[in-house]
């Protein structure tokens, strides 16, 4: 999938169905930086259940589609851990932050910075399929005034 991205050029669509309960960060990260820096339109699809890293990648698309029976599941992520307290603690620390920065990078504008603060303190968000759609063509016309704007801040 990643090599397909990578060579993948301006004028080619790639569908990605995205049904997935979640799955490794460092695996997300990796499909997530293919998508950003591929040429092609990424299409992506809530397919089913769409929760935790599979948010992450479903964000990462250049548009969306969200079928009837879709559903998302927001979260701060979890982690099984074994070792020494002093080396967990940073690891924490460190996954916490870079899970913040993904989160706000690729969340905002469908979700609001104080919303996606509330996920990664805890507060897990659950999403209809009609909530999901909503989300999506707020942020969609945020993004569009925004680039307006800076258009206009050009012109100046």
């Amino acid at each position: 999938m990643i090599t397909v991205m990578d060579l993948a050029e301006e004028q080619d669509v790639i569908n990605l169905y995205i049904n997935t309960g979640g799955g490794s960060l460092e695996s997300t990260i990796s499909i997530v930086h293919a998508m950003l820096r591929s040429n092609a339109q990424i299409i992506c699809h809530a397919d089913g259940q769409i929760a935790s890293a599979g948010t992450l990648i479903f964000f990462a698309g250049s548009s969306f589609v969200v079928y009837p029976f879709a559903h998302a599941m927001f979260h701060d992520g979890s982690t099984i851990i074994g070792g020494e307290f002093s080396e967990n603690l940073k690891a924490a620390e460190a996954t916490s932050g870079l899970i913040k920065k993904i989160c706000m990078e690729l969340y905002c504008p469908y979700f609001t910075k104080k919303e996606v603060k509330n996920i990664l303190n805890g507060k897990d968000m659950y999403l209809t399929s009609e909530e999901l759609h909503d989300r999506i063509v707020a942020g969609a016309e945020t993004l569009k005034n925004e680039i307006e704007e800076a258009g206009l801040l050009l012109n100046k």
